[in-house]
């Protein structure tokens, strides 16, 4: 969206919510890069809720009026600030330590977030240290920790990334081949009448042998990517699969899974990596163009001449799974 339909959206959602509601231009450094955003405060509130003008970038195009899109959006708003949980200025020091955990993005795309993150590094992407402040169905609230922030908690980093990594490693994850995943669907589709007879004969018959792929994420699907620094459930997913694979991030909340009995080619799965990154993934959800081998007892980056090995994830030592 261009700067002055940006500049009318904002005074048209000020508009609509009126003279208790302050709306502000910002720019927020999210993952993959910043953003312009519109933050809008009631009056009182402690927390604001931030809007991203470009996505309304398809309403506009469509021949929307920048008034109805106004109103739509400010909707928005007030929805989320009733659904919004109590959220305090600042979590206490105990609540902090134990909301970290690790979020695993590209290095790269984040060059101006990791200035000031407490992260590691880890072959082409960062581990960057986030902190759980609420969490409402679905939704998770959380913010990156920042050097500066650190002397609020009477914490060091290397503390930090220790807590980090051992709530991360506490999560529960799930390993499932991507074709019961496709059948659940096909399953859902089919109950709310979706598709044809013909086309389910045709899903089934598609769908009624094990895939090569696996989808390897969290129980809630948000950041799952960060199992690749656990230790203990690479290893599960070894004896689970019987033997080393391969690992393919697909974004930041999950990555792919292949046996190395399935004999891929490393340059072939590089490019299927790529044409997902460029094709298929959210900016924002952008991990690695790396692909990776676990071999029952590390973790490296995939290559036909050379095994490059990351330590990194020797850090975590403890985690809960299911399957």
């Amino acid at each position: 969206m261009e700067k002055e339909d940006k500049i009318r959206l904002q005074k048209a959602i000020e508009k609509s919510l009126g003279e208790q509601w302050e709306v502000k231009p910002i720019t927020v450094p999210k993952v993959n890069g910043p953003r312009d955003g519109l933050r809008c405060r009631h009056e009182g509130d402690k927390h604001a809720l931030v809007i991203y003008p470009d996505d309304y970038a398809g309403m506009l195009a469509s021949g929307e009026s920048m008034a109805d899109i106004g109103r739509y959006a400010a909707g928005l708003v007030e929805e989320k600030r009733t659904a919004l949980p109590e959220i305090t200025d600042l979590p206490s020091a105990e609540d902090f330590r134990k909301g970290l955990f690790i979020q695993l993005v590209n290095a790269d795309a984040n060059r101006a977030l990791l200035e000031n993150a407490v992260y590691d590094s880890v072959e082409d992407m960062a581990a960057v240290v986030r902190c759980k402040v609420a969490e409402e169905g679905a939704l998770l609230y959380s913010f990156c920790v920042t050097k500066d922030s650190l002397p609020l908690f009477r914490m060091g980093q290397s503390e930090v990334l220790a807590e980090a990594y051992k709530n991360t490693a506490a999560q529960e994850f799930q390993l499932r081949n991507t074709a019961d995943i496709l059948r659940e669907e096909m399953e859902r589709q089919i109950e709310a009448g979706e598709v044809t007879e013909i086309q389910r004969e045709v899903m089934e018959e598609m769908l009624a042998q094990e895939s090569p792929l696996y989808v390897l994420t969290n129980q809630e699907k948000v950041n799952g990517a960060n199992v690749m620094l656990c230790p203990e459930a690479l290893q599960k997913v070894s004896e689970e699969l019987g033997e080393p694979y391969y690992i393919l991030p697909s974004s930041i909340h999950e990555v792919m899974v292949v046996r190395e009995s399935e004999d891929m080619d490393i340059g072939r799965m590089k490019e299927m990596v790529k044409k997902v990154n460029l094709s298929t993934v959210e900016p924002e959800d952008l991990l690695s163009y790396e692909v990776f081998r676990y071999d029952g007892r590390k973790l490296s980056v995939a290559r036909e001449d050379v095994q490059k090995v990351s330590e990194t994830v020797d850090k975590v030592k403890h985690h809960k799974w299911t399957i």
